[in-house]
């Protein structure tokens, strides 16, 4: 039943003595000036009236001629489970106050001589509205938060403040969580501080939250788990203590993943470690590039000769490539947002079109397909082909093939000193004796990064120069 404009308080009164029910209205209208008393004179027209109104107390004789008053609290209930139904009856007894209370009335009063009765029932309509409307709103208060939980991308939960963190009560995503379920948390079938909480972690966790507790009752602290499939999570929590008496009874907060956020921070501080990096030596390359044109034109001049414009051209050209090699390590470095599926085949093949490979051979011996953004999977592999014809030598066979849980590109010629192995994908590094800048790989790793994938570093079977591709997604 709907509750009315302010504080009133709509009431539905079955009486089959007219008179009496007309004086009842009365009287329940002036003891208390928030009832609105509407009347029937019959069970069938009380549920008539239920139908097609909304009332926040049903009160009711017992002894009436077509229909008790038993039978129409069993018809009332069919159309409306909780609202509150006192039976006001002149017909008393225990046996009928027993079947009253069996059948679920909400109250039980008797009839007498005298107004006060009224003032007596006035209040019982009060109490059962009161308590029915505060069940209502208990009800709808649970149900939003039941429905907030279920739509929050992480867990809620009480815990005891003691190192291993007992768990009481669990809602939310926690099996998406920690691919453990709530039934086995809360019976301690499973320990959130001993098979949850990372084992590095548990003794900091342990003091942030005792810290935090101690200033204000709350916390927040980011720490790492270890999944029931042994994958490592970051985890973001939110707590703050339950106090009883000044007593700390229990912790309450909410739980959620933040792998990805962590991920994206350190992503963010190794790109602007390299772009550091990248800006003092690009400068550098472009110092000496603009000194030596500038050398060359000033001897131009001397002479009133062109012998060096050629060279003067070149130099300067090699500024535009090392422009280019930057915008294109920048561009690179961008997460990656949509996957779709490609095939390691038709990729490899298109990048090696546009490669100038005319010394060098290509070797795909996979039809993988993987989870990749096609373009910047193309970018990588072009790459990596030039830098394999590059420093390769001449007839190099460059080989594309798959590993359990992603791909490789290898390629059959001298490969690279192991101790410089660690160093091939710093800015500016390469193995030719001349002026080029080794800035390629420094756009593979951006790109392999962006894709949230490993790179890794070996020697091919032939005792070439190798690149691994790790957890990539197959399609």
């Amino acid at each position: 039943m709907k509750e009315g404009a302010g504080d009133a308080v709509h009431v539905l009164h079955v009486d089959d003595d007219e008179g009496l029910l007309e004086l009842a209205a009365e009287l329940l209208e002036r003891e208390a000036e928030e009832l609105s008393v509407s009347t029937a004179s019959n069970g069938e027209e009380a549920l008539a009236m239920l139908r097609g109104n909304e009332f926040d107390c049903v009160v009711s004789d017992y002894d009436m001629r077509e229909m008790d008053g038993l039978e129409l609290l069993e018809r009332v209930r069919e159309i409306d489970a909780e609202v509150p139904f006192i039976l006001f009856t002149g017909k008393g007894s225990e046996e009928i106050a027993s079947q009253a209370i069996s059948s679920g009335v909400t109250d039980y009063l008797q009839k007498h001589g005298g107004r006060e009765q009224y003032e007596i029932l006035a209040n019982r309509v009060r109490n059962a509205v009161e308590a029915y409307r505060g069940k209502r709103k208990l009800s709808e208060r649970t149900r939003k938060l039941e429905t907030l939980i279920d739509n929050l991308p992480g867990m809620v939960y009480r815990c005891r403040n003691e190192p291993d963190w007992p768990m009481e009560h669990v809602e939310g995503e926690c099996r998406q969580l920690t691919g453990y379920s709530a039934e086995e948390l809360e019976s301690g079938e499973v320990s959130w501080g001993d098979d949850v909480l990372h084992p590095e972690e548990r003794d900091r966790a342990w003091q942030m939250v005792q810290e935090g507790l101690e200033e204000d009752g709350t916390f927040e602290i980011t720490y790492r788990i270890v999944r029931e499939d042994d994958r490592v999570r970051w985890m973001w929590e939110s707590g703050t203590g339950v106090y009883i008496d000044g007593e700390l009874e229990a912790i309450e907060g909410f739980i959620t993943d933040v792998t990805e956020r962590k991920r994206r921070e350190r992503e963010l501080k190794r790109k602007n470690r390299r772009m550091y990096d990248l800006a003092n030596i690009v400068s550098s390359d472009l110092e000496g590039e603009i000194e030596v044109a500038q050398s060359r034109l000033e001897r131009v001049q001397e002479k009133h000769g062109n012998g060096d414009v050629d060279s003067t051209v070149e130099s300067l050209g090699r500024l535009e490539d090392l422009a280019d090699d930057l915008v294109q390590i920048l561009e690179q470095g961008e997460a990656v947002e949509e996957f779709t599926d490609v095939g390691l085949e038709e990729a490899s093949e298109e990048a090696w079109r546009n490669v100038d490979s005319s010394t060098a051979y290509l070797d795909v011996s996979t039809d993988k397909v993987v989870q990749a953004e096609g373009s910047r999977l193309q970018q990588l592999l072009e790459n990596v082909f030039r830098n394999t014809v590059e420093h390769a030598g001449e007839d190099a066979v460059v080989m594309v093939g798959e590993i359990e849980d992603g791909f490789y590109v290898e390629d059959d010629g001298l490969g690279v000193p192991e101790a410089e192995m660690d160093a091939v994908f710093d800015a500016g590094y390469t193995t030719k004796d001349d002026e080029h800048r080794g800035y390629g790989l420094l756009v593979v790793e951006e790109i392999t990064d962006a894709h949230g994938w490993q790179l890794e570093v070996a020697e091919a079977p032939t005792g070439g120069f190798r690149l691994e591709f790790r957890d990539v997604e197959k399609a």
